[in-house]
């Protein structure tokens, strides 16, 4: 573990930085056009996630310490939500299934995280986009927020953030937002 970067407010101040960056040189990405619509939501994620590597690297923070993109494993294994079948309403709502042993797989849009199954989990971003988010594919990313986050989860993401990309027409109205943080499984809105 890299103590240095494993409190909440340092890792907050990480991502505000990294989304200071994407507003600056990469607000274009939320341009949308009437007929063909905007970029996807996973090439928003990536250029965030570069733009966290780069501030990580800025603060000297350890290669050991990665940024990755829809990263699926949690050391050889894949990476799952257990004990869901209580939440079926809302993961079906969200178009997804459980497998026969009730559990979700998962694929956080953005994780800040030591590789493997003994690294530490720092951080952990999903992100969406207002023009295509509905109310089914919020709750399930709140829920996943909300158990990655929790004490009691064997990954426990020391903070989660849920961020908006506002891609309306309007370009005066187009944002990069931190709507929420998630700390010990509880949701902690922005003002």
């Amino acid at each position: 573990m890299y103590t240095p970067l494993a409190t909440p407010g340092r890792l907050q101040n990480l991502l505000e930085r990294a989304i200071a960056q994407f507003r600056i040189k990469d607000s274009v990405l939320l341009r949308r056009n009437q007929v063909h619509g905007g970029v996807h939501e996973r090439t928003v994620a990536h250029r965030l996630a570069f733009y966290l590597e780069l501030e990580l690297r800025a603060d000297k923070v350890p290669g050991s310490v990665s940024v990755d993109c829809e990263y699926n494993r949690f050391g050889q294994d894949p990476k799952i939500l257990s004990e869901m079948e209580s939440f079926r309403k809302i993961i079906e709502a969200a178009d997804r299934n459980l497998t026969s042993r009730g559990e979700l797989s998962i694929l956080p849009d953005i994780i800040v995280h030591e590789r493997g199954e003994k690294g530490t989990n720092y951080l952990v971003v999903e992100l969406k986009k207002k023009s295509n988010s509905n109310p089914d594919s919020l709750r399930l990313d709140q829920l996943k927020l909300s158990r990655l986050t929790a004490d009691d989860c064997e990954y426990h993401y020391i903070l989660g953030a849920e961020v908006l990309a506002v891609d309306l027409p309007d370009e005066s109205k187009q944002d990069l937002s931190i709507v929420a943080y998630w700390q010990h499984g509880q949701r902690h809105s922005v003002p």
